[in-house]
């Protein structure tokens, strides 16, 4: 192999405390591996390759005995002694592992972003921690360890070789036919020097270290242990210190082009060191750039350490400059005077007046110190949460541990900067009801007759909005403008137009049912989800439960909503399937003006489907909704999802109707071509041109009419429309949809057929509210920001889907900061004594523990039990949602959510205080 130097710096030597005897220490002058410890001094030492496999274990044990020694070193403060028994066990490992591999063969570089795999898992572990010793001989059953995993390879950047720029690269292949026994010692031996190596990095704290280390690095990837990444860390640390920010990220983006998945653990180097030594700009700027240029969002955890940070170094400046308290000093420098003073203190009343002087001149220093303390941290402050408003990971991102930290942290610097809230619902009785229109619902209730409740949904704006319950101030409820709906709406049909434009003639024909209501002011304010409640839990093959629907049903009606039933096409009972038609009624609304006569326009001559049958009960059941108005079937081949996304969406205006009249103008032309009917496109063509001063009979988009909730337990998790932001898919799927379950009540009583047949439901539904407030950050713009806390997640998986249990009467608030709160993610049981086995919030808990804030939340009460611990709690409905604190809050009674509300105010009043004081 390579030969190798170590940059003029004397190599340690096998020390007696080290357990390993001086005979052996004669091999080579530096380290030997002694076939048998019973043979004499003089025995000259064995070759490595006629070892038996019982002498190559004791040779492996001198090894681990070295290893146990570089432990001890690494987490000493000798630095220089942790790299001499480092390079000690790496000339060992070298002496005992080089003779069972081939020399070195170069090979041409792979092409960028080319599959490197056969370099083997084990060539580049780069473990910081590996000082089990016990743990290297646990018995376990490990699969053989096949030559393309044991062969390595190198460059000429990982040892060091300058080749004017030009990569080179070598291959180290292991020979034949060598022991397995060896083959487990050489890889195990690969990640314990990985490991210490790695501990020294993180002790690197001058160049001359860090090249001292670069070295020990260098020799160690001749031998197959890849510490790259680990050596740049160690250069991003260094570099951070010395005030080189642009080269430490440039070392901690070359971190990524070495096949780091996880970009955000390449930044944890420069948070600990800028956190432990308070540098909140520094903080700061690796922010700045794991969202700019990483293109990562921020996790909660990442928010609150440099809140944290900001908070401490603050309040260690503060601390500094409170050695001399200005109060105390203009006390003893202007004390007021005595008369009568001895002729013989004249001179020391001169000397008084100097003091006096010198101490004002302190002052203005100090106060000029002072304000530019509290001016710094409003600086930082705000930037941190401008940037986690813009980037954050989820919406509700921070959890209500963190968020009391933060509290915590930053009430002690500045009184009154975080507090701690709650945010409740606008309290309906002290809004003022100008401009609110107040509907009567003319649904029919249990008993048949006329439900006159006032109808508050349309629209609810004056209500749609939560209050901080320690500022007071208005979250509002972020909903989709008209502008935002019309934006989904055009791409939303143009992405149905494009791969099955029939569909756009069908939901042309239910737009205009939903438009003719919403022109009177009584239009539709919800839509149930026939298909997913009727099959809800059902049991093997059981057909459609009209039961439960009509449950539903009248449990909206009850609330004072306009509900719609949307059912599938093979739901009728009376009459069966229509064929596709475009109805007169559509093309009345959609081309005002038209010369063509007023009858539908076949489009499919398929035969229609057969009805099904049901019993009398259920048939009187459907009838009476249609007699209401009260149901929609589809039509055959129509997805009863987009029917669900066109009433959220649609606003009856008329910029609305003219891209719908474009887009059925454009399938009628193609619908009729298709059917090779003489005149067909002469026929579409004889429809005008939709315009938006043509339609009067538009609804005002000044009544600002609000999105209609849908009633399903479908989350429309894998809803895609191109061309539309996250944000307003976000809305899409939070604000519309409401969630229910059934409950089993043995003093409800429903109807005569209810329960009394084999079908018959006896239950009670438990559907989600209307939300009045979005739990989404929110700043006012005068320096207010309000943070919504919830569950703690995973950090980095922030789309993946949890499941949270709700019950008939939720709590109040989301849990408390308690310890340990978690969602409930599926997952394998937790060890022993660990309290979540989520990489990422096991993450959290050890930053908690680390900086001493796990008690302080421990003494808001008891600790959560661990995952796996079976809790009683009330019967509850499980639910599978990427929004568990939304989704708590639709079935919360009173909507009340635990908040952080942070005013920047604060630290101006108390800068004027001090510059006054």
């Amino acid at each position: 192999m390579h030969g190798s130097t170590y940059g003029g710096r004397i190599t340690g030597h096998v020390r007696a405390a080290d357990g390993i005897s001086p005979s052996d220490a004669a091999y080579g002058g530096r380290f030997v591996l002694k076939a048998s410890t019973s043979e004499t001094a003089t025995t000259p030492a064995l070759p490595v390759l006629d070892m038996t496999e019982e002498e190559h274990v004791i040779a492996s044990s001198n090894l681990f005995k070295l290893f146990t020694r570089c432990v001890n070193a690494c987490d000493s403060d000798n630095f220089d002694f942790a790299v001499e028994t480092i390079v000690d066990y790496v000339n060992a490992y070298g002496k005992y592992c080089s003779p069972f591999f081939k020399e070195p063969v170069e090979v041409t570089a792979p092409a960028p972003g080319s599959d490197a795999s056969d370099e083997g898992p084990e060539s580049s572990v780069d473990e910081s921690n590996a000082d089990a010793e016990d743990e290297a001989f646990e018995h376990k059953k490990i699969p053989p360890i096949s030559d393309r995993s044991l062969s390595y390879h190198y460059t000429s950047e990982e040892v060091g070789i300058d080749v004017d720029g030009a990569q080179r690269r070598w291959r180290v292949a292991i020979k034949p036919n060598v022991s397995r026994t060896v083959r487990r010692l050489i890889i195990q031996h690969r990640k314990l020097c990985a490991g210490i190596i790695g501990r020294a990095m993180h002790k690197v704290s001058s160049l001359d270290d860090l090249r001292a280390i670069t070295t020990v690095s260098r020799d160690a990837a001749r031998l197959g242990i890849v510490v790259l990444k680990g050596m740049y860390a160690a250069m991003c640390v260094i570099h951070a210190k010395l005030g080189r920010a642009e080269k430490a990220f440039k070392y901690l983006e070359r971190m990524w082009a070495l096949g780091d998945r996880r970009r955000h653990r390449s930044y944890e180097p420069l948070f600990e060191y800028f956190e432990e030594h308070l540098d909140g700009d520094g903080m700061l700027r690796v922010l700045r750039h794991l969202v700019e240029v990483g293109g990562m969002p921020v996790s909660g955890l990442i928010f609150t350490r440099i809140l944290v940070t900001i908070g401490l170094s603050a309040k260690h400046r503060l601390l500094e400059l409170g050695h001399s308290n200005p109060v105390e000093d203009r006390a003893s420098a202007h004390g007021p005077s005595r008369p009568g003073l001895p002729a013989d203190q004249a001179t020391s009343l001169g000397s008084n007046n100097r003091i006096s002087a010198t101490a004002n001149m302190k002052s203005d220093k100090q106060r000029d110190a002072l304000s530019e303390v509290y001016g710094t941290l409003r600086r930082q402050l705000t930037e941190a949460l401008e940037i986690f408003h813009k980037h954050s990971c989820n919406r509700v991102s921070l959890s209500s541990r963190l968020g009391y930290v933060v509290s915590t942290v930053l009430s002690d610097v500045v009184p009154g900067l975080v507090h701690y809230t709650h945010v409740s619902p606008a309290d309906s009785s002290t809004l003022s009801t100008s401009g609110t229109a107040v509907l009567t619902n003319s649904f029919s209730d249990h008993g048949g007759a006329g439900n006159k409740i006032p109808h508050s949904h349309a629209p609810p704006d004056a209500e749609s909005h939560g209050v901080c319950a320690k500022c007071k101030r208005h979250l509002p409820l972020i909903q989709l403008s008209v502008e935002d709906r019309l934006t989904v709406f055009r791409s939303w049909l143009q992405n149905i137009y494009d791969y099955n434009f029939p569909e756009i003639i069908r939901l042309a024909n239910f737009y205009a049912w939903l438009h003719a209501p919403m022109r009177n002011g009584v239009g539709y304010t919800c839509i149930l989800d026939g298909q997913n409640i009727g099959y809800h839990r059902r049991q093997d093959l059981s057909p459609l439960d009209f039961y439960k629907i009509d449950t539903v049903l009248r449990e909206m009606v009850r609330r004072g909503e306009r509900p719609l039933v949307v059912l599938p096409h093979y739901a009728r009972a009376n009459s069966p399937a229509a064929c596709d038609v475009l109805e007169p009624e559509t093309i009345d609304l959609l081309f005002p003006g038209h010369k063509l006569p007023r009858k539908p326009i076949t489009l499919s001559s398929a035969t229609p489907s057969r009805p099904k049958r049901y019993s009398a009960a259920e048939i009187d059941v459907i009838n009476r909704w249609t007699d209401s108005k009260q149901v929609y079937f589809c039509k055959v081949g129509s997805y009863d999802d987009n029917y669900f996304l066109l009433a959220n969406v649609m606003t009856g205006c008329a910029e609305e109707l003219a891209v719908l009249g474009g887009f059925l103008k454009s399938s009628l032309n193609l619908s009729l071509a298709q059917r090779n009917e003489t005149g067909a496109s002469v026929l579409a063509a004889d429809l005008p041109d939709p315009k938006v001063e043509d339609y009067v009979h538009a609804v005002d988009p000044a009544m600002r009419r609000p999105m209609m909730i849908t009633v399903t337990n479908d989350s429309l998790a894998n809803l895609e429309i191109p061309g539309v932001e996250e944000r307003l898919m976000r809305a899409l799927r939070d604000i519309p949809l409401s969630p229910y379950f059934f409950t089993s009540d043995e003093g409800w009583h429903g109807g005569a057929y209810t329960g009394s047949t084999a079908s018959g439901y006896g239950g009670n539904a438990v559907i989600g509210q209307r939300l009045k407030y979005s739990l989404e950050m929110y700043s006012s713009g005068r320096g207010v920001y309000h943070i919504p806390l919830g569950y703690e997640r995973k950090v980095i998986d922030y789309r993946a889907r949890h499941t949270v249990l709700v019950t008939r009467n939720e709590r109040p608030r989301i849990d408390p900061p308690a310890a340990g709160v978690f969602l409930d993610t599926p997952g394998p049981s937790a060890r022993k004594g660990e309290h979540n086995i989520d990489a990422e919030l096991v993450q959290v808990q050890a930053w908690l523990d680390k900086h001493g804030y796990t008690e302080l939340l421990q003494r808001l009460g008891p600790r959560m039990p661990e995952r796996n611990t079976r809790l009683r709690h009330p019967r509850g409905y499980a639910i599978t949602t990427r929004t568990p604190e939304a989704m708590k809050q639709k079935f919360n009674p009173s909507q009340q959510t635990r908040w952080l509300c942070v005013d920047l105010s604060a630290i101006d009043n108390v800068a004027a205080s001090a510059a006054a004081s």
